[in-house]
C-alpha cells in the first residue's frame, strides 16, 4: 500500500478468508520519508487460521467499560481482548471473572457472521448490613452472618461490619443473633436491593437507614468506639486531641487545631466506590424472660457427652453441611452422647479433609446436663481438598498457556490453577497443540492434605512436541548428497531427526549450514511440515566470472584486476563467494567503471542460471587520461622542437602529454602554439573521446614564418633604394622575419627624403608621434604563405 508523505497516522487491518491477524493491530504508524529512500518500506503482521473472529465489550452494570477481567472462550483465556474461533462453531462459552464481580450476561453465545462482537457485563453487588431495635436505634453488638442455602458464607463482625460482595445471583439470608434477643433473618436478593452506587445512598434510602450514613463530622466520635464502653456516660464524645487544644485559652492554638484537622487522615477522604450498593437492616427485639425447662429424664440415657462442630480451619467459618461419623455411625453436628470415656469422630464433607485428631474424650454429666446444657464444644477442623498446579517447563520455568486435563471429570488447568480435587489419582493429558505431559498421572493422597493447612502445590511437567523430519541436501550439478550440513527450519536446528512441534507449524524457513561457505540454497525457501516431513534442498556452488570490457568497443580488458570482498581476481576467471552481497572494486591503469558495480550472490539469481552454469557480471570502463604526441611542424614538415604548445591556455612543449576527462565522454581543447618569427596556423581546437582506453593520439601543430618585404617608393611610385628598418620595442632591427602581437616602429632614411607614410594589405599601421608603427597577428599570415608587402612612402 503506497502511503502519502508528510506524516499521518495508520491503522493496519489485513483480512484473508479463514485467517485472523494477530499482530501489528490497533497499533497507530507514523511513516516518515527515510523509510522509502530503498522504494519500499514492509510491515509484518502474523495471522491465525480460524474460522470467524470474536472480540468483546466488558462493561459492568452500568454500562461502563470494565478493566482487569479475565476472559475464556470455551475454557481457553482470552489474551489480547479478541480470539478465533474454529470453522464449523456456532455456539460458545464465554466466561467473564473478576473478583468481587458476578456475570450478567448468558455464558452460551453464538455465532453471528466471521466477526461477533460479544457485549459481557459484570456487576459487583455490594450489601452493608445494620442492626435496630423496634424503635429504630441501633444495636451494634448483633453479629450478623450471611448464608445461603444453610450454609454460611460469611461473618460479618459486629460494630463495623465488612461489606458482603454478594459471590453469585441467588438470595441471601442476613442472619443477626445477641443472647438475649430474638434472632432476626432477613432473604434478601442482591440485584434487587443493590441499586445505588454509594453505601450513603443505600443506608438513606431505607427504614431506620439514615443513622448508618456517612457523616465527616461523627468520625472523631466514632474512632474510639471500642473504648466507650470503659468510659462515663457523660464522657465528651471528642478525640483526645481536640480535648486538650480545648483546654487551651490560646485562641491561636485552637485555630492552629482546625487546620490540622482538616488537612490529616482522620477526616476521611472521598474514595470512589464501585458497584452497586445495597442496605440490609435487621429489626431485631428482646427475648421476653422465661422459666427454665424442665426435661425429663430417662433411666437409660448416657452418662457422657460433648458437643461437636466443624469449622474451616483457614477462615473459621462454620462447615454446617459437614456430617459426623461417631465411632462408625452417621449424625448432624451438635451433641454427642456415649458411655464411653472416649469415641472416634470423623467428619466428612465432599472437597474437605479433616484434620487433628479423630479420638475425643466426653466429659461426665447427668441427663439433664447433656439434655439442655451440653456446654463443651468440641471444634473438628477441617481444610479444603485446594491443589495449586504449576505447570512447569523443560527449563524449570513456569509455562503461560498450556491447558492440562485431568480425568475423571475432564478438569481443565492451566498454570497456577488452584481447584479442589476430590479424589486421589488423576490421569493427566496435555489439551494444548504442540505440547506433552512429562507424567501421566498426578497423584494428591489425603495424607499430604493433613500434614499441612496451606494450600497443597503440585508440578505438573510438560515439555515441547517433536516432529520427525527427512532432510535431504542435494548438489543439483551432480545430484549427490552433500556431507557435513547442517539444517535449521524456522531458526530451530534439526536434532535426531526431529524438530519442536511450534516449528513445523504453517510456512517455515530453511536455512542449511555448510562446512565449505561457497554453498547456496536455490529451493525450497520455505517449506509446510504440515503437508509433508519429506524435504529435498536443491544446492549449488556460488561461482562468478566479472567480465571487464571497454564502455564503447566492447573489447575485453584481460588486464583488470577485480576484488570482490578482501580476495583479489583476475577479469574474465571463475571464482567462488560466500552468498550475500560484494561491492565490486576495478583497477586498470588509466580506466575507471562507469558506476559503481555490486555482485548479488542470492538464491534469486543462480535459481535462473544452468545448475553448472557460473553467474557472469559484465563491467564496463572508460579512459580517465587522454594521451596526446603534441608535434609541431612547418609548411615543409620540418620539426619545431623549440616551439610552445598551449592546450586550453597551458604551455607544453612538444612530446607525451597526459590530459584527464571530466564527466563528459568527450574532450575539446583549444590548441595554439607560439616561436618566434613563426605565425601560428592550425588547428585551433582539437577533440579527443573515451573511446580507448590506453590509446595515444597524434595532434600536429602547423605553423609557416612571419616573413614580409618592405619596399620604398616616393609619391609617384617609383621605388627608390633605401633600407626599411623595424624596431621591436626590445631586441634587435629586423627586416624580413617578424613575431606575431608585437609592434614594430618602421624606420628609413635617405637624404633629401623623408617618411610620409606607410601601406601594408593585412598589418595594423598606427602612429606614435611623427613615428609609423606596424603590427602583424597570425590571422595576417594565414590568408597566404607569400611574404606580407609593406611600402614606404618617402
Amino acid at each position: 500500500r503506497r502511503v502519502k508523505v508528510p506524516r499521518r497516522y495508520y491503522t493496519l487491518e489485513v483480512s484473508r478468508s479463514g485467517y485472523r491477524q494477530v499482530s501489528q493491530r490497533d497499533v497507530q504508524f507514523a511513516f516518515t520519508a527515510d523509510q522509502f529512500v530503498n522504494g519500499k518500506h514492509l510491515l509484518e503482521v502474523e495471522m491465525e487460521r480460524c474460522g470467524a473472529e470474536l472480540s468483546f465489550d466488558v462493561v459492568d452494570s452500568w454500562g461502563k467499560p470494565l478493566e482487569g477481567v479475565a476472559l475464556a472462550v470455551d475454557g481457553a483465556p482470552v489474551l489480547d481482548g479478541r480470539c478465533g474461533v474454529e470453522t464449523g462453531v456456532e455456539e460458545v462459552s464465554v466466561v467473564a471473572t473478576k473478583e468481587g464481580y458476578v456475570q450478567l450476561t448468558p455464558v452460551a453465545t453464538r455465532m453471528s457472521g466471521r466477526d461477533t462482537r460479544v457485549r459481557v457485563a459484570l456487576g459487583s453487588y455490594r450489601l452493608h448490613a445494620a442492626v435496630v431495635d423496634a424503635d429504630g436505634k441501633p444495636v451494634n453488638e448483633c453479629d450478623v452472618d450471611v448464608y445461603l442455602n444453610d450454609q454460611c458464607m460469611q461473618r460479618l463482625g459486629r460494630f463495623r461490619r465488612n461489606v458482603f460482595v454478594a459471590p453469585s445471583l441467588e438470595k441471601f439470608a442476613f442472619r443477626a443473633s445477641l443472647e438475649g434477643w430474638h434472632t432476626a433473618e432477613e432473604n434478601v436478593d442482591a440485584r434487587l436491593i443493590a441499586q445505588h452506587s454509594s453505601r450513603t445512598q443505600a443506608f438513606t434510602s431505607v427504614k431506620f437507614g439514615a443513622a448508618f450514613a456517612s457523616n465527616e463530622r461523627t468520625y472523631s466520635q466514632r474512632m474510639y468506639l471500642a473504648d466507650r464502653s470503659r468510659l462515663p456516660e457523660n464522657y465528651p464524645r471528642q478525640s483526645p486531641r481536640e480535648t486538650a487544644c480545648r483546654r487551651l485559652k490560646c485562641w491561636d492554638e485552637m485555630r492552629a487545631f482546625f487546620a490540622w484537622r482538616l488537612n490529616t487522615d482522620l477526616v476521611p477522604q472521598a474514595t470512589p466506590e464501585v458497584g452497586r450498593h445495597g442496605a440490609v437492616v435487621l429489626v431485631v427485639e428482646k427475648d421476653a424472660p422465661v422459666a427454665p425447662e424442665v426435661t425429663s429424664v430417662e433411666e437409660d440415657a448416657p452418662e457422657k457427652t460433648a458437643r461437636f462442630h466443624v469449622v474451616n480451619v483457614r477462615t473459621n467459618n462454620a462447615l454446617p453441611d459437614a456430617q459426623l461419623v461417631v465411632d462408625g455411625s452417621r449424625q448432624a453436628q451438635g451433641i454427642v452422647a456415649s458411655s464411653s470415656d472416649s469415641v472416634e469422630v470423623r467428619c466428612e464433607l465432599e472437597g474437605y479433609v479433616q484434620l487433628g485428631e479423630t479420638t475425643h474424650s466426653l466429659d461426665t454429666g447427668t441427663n439433664a446436663d447433656m439434655a439442655a446444657f451440653a456446654l463443651d464444644s468440641v471444634e473438628l477442623r477441617m481444610r479444603p481438598r485446594d491443589v495449586r498446579l504449576c505447570i512447569i517447563g523443560e527449563d524449570e520455568a513456569p509455562v503461560e498457556g498450556v491447558s492440562v486435563v485431568l480425568t475423571p471429570g475432564d478438569i481443565s488447568v492451566t498454570h497456577d490453577s488452584v481447584l479442589v480435587l476430590s479424589g486421589e489419582v488423576y490421569k493427566v493429558t496435555c489439551a494444548t497443540p504442540g505440547w506433552v505431559c512429562g507424567s501421566d498421572t498426578l497423584e494428591v493422597s489425603t495424607e499430604a492434605f493433613r500434614a499441612s493447612e496451606a494450600v497443597l502445590v503440585r508440578e505438573l511437567r510438560v515439555e515441547r512436541a517433536r516432529v520427525a523430519v527427512d532432510v535431504e541436501v542435494i548438489d543439483v550439478a551432480t545430484g549427490e548428497m552433500i556431507p557435513d550440513v547442517s539444517v535449521t527450519i524456522g531458526g530451530v536446528a534439526i536434532e535426531h531427526g526431529s524438530l519442536p512441534y511450534d516449528a513445523t507449524q504453517g510456512d517455515q524457513s530453511i536455512e542449511v549450514a555448510f562446512a565449505e561457505e561457497s554453498w547456496i540454497v536455490l529451493r525450497p525457501i520455505t517449506v509446510n511440515l504440515e503437508d509433508t516431513t519429506s524435504i529435498r534442498v536443491e544446492c549449488r556452488r556460488c561461482s562468478c566470472i566479472v567480465s571487464v570490457v571497454e564502455q564503447y568497443t566492447s573489447k575485453t580488458l584481460e588486464s583488470a584486476r577485480v576484488t570482490c570482498g578482501d580476495v583479489e581476481y583476475e577479469a574474465g576467471s571463475v571464482f567462488e563467494v560466500k552468498p550475500g552481497s560484494y561491492p565490486l572494486s576495478i583497477t586498470l591503469e588509466g580506466a575507471e567503471t562507469i558506476q559503481e558495480y555490486t555482485l548479488d550472490a542470492s538464491p534469486e539469481a543462480f535459481s535462473s542460471l544452468e545448475d553448472d552454469q557460473p553467474m557472469i557480471l559484465t563491467v564496463e570502463m572508460r579512459a580517465t587520461h587522454s594521451l596526446l604526441d603534441l608535434r609541431v611542424e612547418d609548411e615543409n614538415g620540418q620539426l619545431l622542437d623549440d616551439a610552445t604548445i598551449f592546450l586550453d591556455g597551458e604551455a607544453h612543449t612538444p612530446g607525451l602529454v597526459r590530459k584527464p576527462f571530466a564527466d563528459d565522454d568527450e574532450k575539446t581543447f583549444s590548441v595554439y602554439a607560439s616561436k618566434p618569427g613563426y605565425a601560428f596556423a592550425g588547428p585551433s581546437s582539437f577533440s579527443v573521446s573515451r573511446a580507448k582506453i590506453g590509446m595515444t593520439r597524434q595532434l600536429v601543430v602547423r605553423m609557416r614564418p612571419a616573413l614580409v618585404r618592405c619596399t620604398v617608393v616616393d609619391e609617384d611610385g617609383s621605388a627608390l633604394d633605401a633600407v626599411v628598418r623595424l624596431t621591436p620595442p626590445s631586441g634587435p632591427e629586423v627586416n624580413d622575419v617578424v613575431d606575431v602581437d608585437t609592434v614594430y616602429k618602421v624606420d628609413c632614411t635617405l637624404r633629401k627624403y623623408h617618411r610620409s607614410g606607410i601601406r601594408c594589405d593585412y598589418g595594423t599601421v598606427s602612429r606614435e608621434g611623427d613615428a609609423f608603427c606596424i603590427q602583424f597577428t597570425d590571422a595576417d599570415f594565414m590568408r597566404s604563405s607569400a611574404p606580407l608587402e609593406v611600402e614606404v612612402t618617402m
